[in-house]
């Protein structure tokens, strides 16, 4: 049963991900608003979902180990696999007004939370300094936005009541899709490892973090399909600032004393996401445009990453 449910998860994931891109794309072409500021917050909002309400009910249940793997595993997992098979399939120029800021709040977040973390817990007082960081993520989100809705206004495709209705809809069932089959492919695949005898920090690092990322990865994988790459760079940008920036503090409130960091977080899963960060960040401002390697040498360096954890830590 729980590999029944697991493949049937797996086929409401991709449904819904077919489905919610189609009305991203649509509210991007109704507004003026470029993709990569769509992804970035509309979409990644909903694609976080489930690592948040995991993570939230982990620290509620006593399991930091769940709590703190899934976040932060799954910032790698974003760029590991969503962000590297992007750059793969679909490199592209890119509009650095739009990315650059971006990409450095994106980073600066996961280095003030090894900062923070250092001492082995994100208290309450950290957590209000990483919700700031996230304040000003939202902050140049808006004034991007508000730019763009101005600037395109021209070319901005008119709004009917039925289009409205249809695609709003499919923004809705496509997010619930998605959540839904994420939740049913992590919770059955958890039942399957846990038969198998796997440590919790390593289920939340790997299993789970994968699984609560696959909204977004399914999302990246449906928009490089539509040729529509930069709501995939959008959203995993987005999408890691939130898991940074907003799931740790909120579950840092949730536990009451702060949120215990193991020092394998410390010194090895969050340098390794900031140098996964660097290889998206550095080479794409340097040549004002995403290049396959970029992607190969992403990818690769996750697979040892993820290697190394499940074999020697």
């Amino acid at each position: 049963m729980p590999m029944l449910l697991f493949t049937l998860g797996l086929f409401i994931l991709i449904k819904g991900g077919d489905t919610f891109v189609d009305a991203a794309v649509w509210i991007s072409d109704v507004t003026g608003i470029p993709k990569l500021i769509i992804g970035a917050t509309v979409i990644s909002i909903a694609t976080t979902l489930p690592e948040l309400f995991v993570s939230v009910l982990a620290t509620a249940d006593g399991s930091l180990g769940i709590a703190t793997g899934n976040a932060i595993g799954s910032v790698t997992a974003n760029i590991g696999v969503g962000m590297s098979i992007g750059l793969i399939a679909s490199p592209a120029a890119v509009n650095l007004k739009d990315f650059a800021p971006k990409a450095c709040i994106m980073l600066l977040a996961a280095v003030a939370l090894l900062r923070l973390g250092v001492d082995g817990r994100i208290s309450i007082t950290d957590s209000f300094m990483l919700m700031a960081v996230l304040a000003a993520y939202i902050y140049s989100n808006v004034k991007s936005g508000q730019r763009a809705h101005t600037d395109n206004s021209a070319d901005r495709i008119p709004i009917t009541f039925p289009e409205a209705a249809q695609n709003t809809a499919k923004f809705v069932l496509g997010a619930c899709g998605i959540v839904l089959g994420a939740s049913m492919l992590v919770t059955n695949g958890q039942i399957l490892a846990y038969a198998l005898g796997v440590s919790e920090d390593i289920i939340g690092l790997t299993l789970i973090a994968v699984g609560t990322s696959l909204p977004e990865l399914i999302t990246a994988a449906t928009a490089i399909a539509k040729n529509e790459s930069a709501l995939t760079v959008g959203n995993i940008i987005g999408a890691n600032i939130i898991d940074t920036a907003l799931i740790l503090p909120v579950c840092s409130m949730v536990s009451g004393g702060g949120l215990a960091i193991s020092p394998r977080t410390v010194y090895i899963d969050l340098p390794a996401a900031i140098l996964l960060m660097l290889l998206v960040l550095l080479p794409t401002i340097k040549n004002k445009a995403f290049k396959k390697w970029q992607g190969v040498v992403i990818l690769s360096f996750y697979v040892v990453y993820v290697l190394f954890i499940v074999m020697f830590t």
